[in-house]
């Protein structure tokens, strides 16, 4: 048994046999004093960053610039990696579990015109928006984002030298 981290809140244990392997992209795009974000659907609305799952011999890279292109509508340029973490995860809407690897992707943003939410292709997320970086805290962000402010605020830093 694994303990999973449950979408909607809490935790549950989850055979082992039942979880699913998988890699998954992510992309923090800054622009200006604004990060990209989207708002969770079913249940908690906290934000979370645009990305997901990489396709069977897709590259990271290319996962984080199709997956801005399917939640956003955005072009990016995928930098360096700056985050890596395990997620052992269960959606609480279907009860499918994953062992989660997470990779986050510094990006520059080369267009900013953001979908419409009805037009965003993702079941568990929607409303791309710019976010100011200086409305985020611990309560408006997924659990496992919540290592993103203190990036955030790193980077600040080192943009205001």
């Amino acid at each position: 048994m694994v303990t999973c981290r449950c979408w909607l809140g809490g935790q549950i244990l989850v055979p082992t046999e039942k979880l699913f392997h998988r890699p998954s992209a992510y992309g923090i795009v800054r622009h200006g004093d604004a990060v990209l974000l989207m708002t969770t659907m079913g249940g908690n609305g906290r934000y979370c960053l645009p990305g997901g799952g990489i396709e069977p011999y897709e590259s990271n890279s290319a996962a984080v610039q199709r997956e801005l292109v399917e939640e956003a509508g955005i072009q990016v340029d995928v930098g360096p990696l700056v985050h890596f973490q395990e997620d052992f995860f269960y959606y609480d809407p279907t009860g499918d579990a994953w062992h989660g690897l997470l990779f986050y992707y510094r990006c520059t943003p080369l267009t900013f015109d953001l979908l419409p939410s009805e037009q965003v292709d993702d079941e568990s997320a929607t409303n791309p928006q710019w976010v100011k970086i200086d409305t985020l805290h611990q309560g408006n962000l997924q659990p496992q984002e919540q290592w993103l402010l203190d990036f955030l605020m790193t980077e600040n830093d080192k943009i205001k030298k």
